[in-house]
């Protein structure tokens, strides 16, 4: 299954909803639409994981250089909907650590985009 991600934004935040798996074959999707995003600039960004079934190496290493990029343009990064086995793989890399999580994205909305 490839990843389908489409941005919905505002002139100061943006959400990146993520579906499928973020793997070897498809992190560059995801990585060219949030470097996107992040250059715009915008101010916040929430990735919503929702429907996102299996995340690898590769995608735990995408989150992180989206995190990078974001640093630089001091873009606030959050993610949202994070469940099974893209939640542990961001667990036991210690990813979690580096940006703010919610369990929904009606939690993400009120509390870090509405912030």
């Amino acid at each position: 299954m490839n990843v389908a991600i489409r941005a919905g934004q505002s002139e100061t935040q943006a959400i990146i909803e993520i579906d499928g798996e973020v793997d070897m074959y498809t992190f560059g999707d995801l990585q060219n639409i949030a470097f996107a995003e992040i250059d715009r600039p915008r101010a916040k960004i929430l990735l919503d994981f929702s429907h996102v079934e299996y995340l690898d190496s590769s995608g735990v290493g995408c989150v992180i250089r989206i995190l990078q990029r974001a640093k630089l343009h001091n873009t606030r990064i959050a993610a949202c909907g994070l469940n099974g086995t893209p939640l542990k793989v961001l667990q036991l890399s210690h990813v979690l650590s580096l940006l703010a999580t919610y369990e929904t994205r009606v939690a993400a909305t009120t509390l870090f985009l509405a912030s």
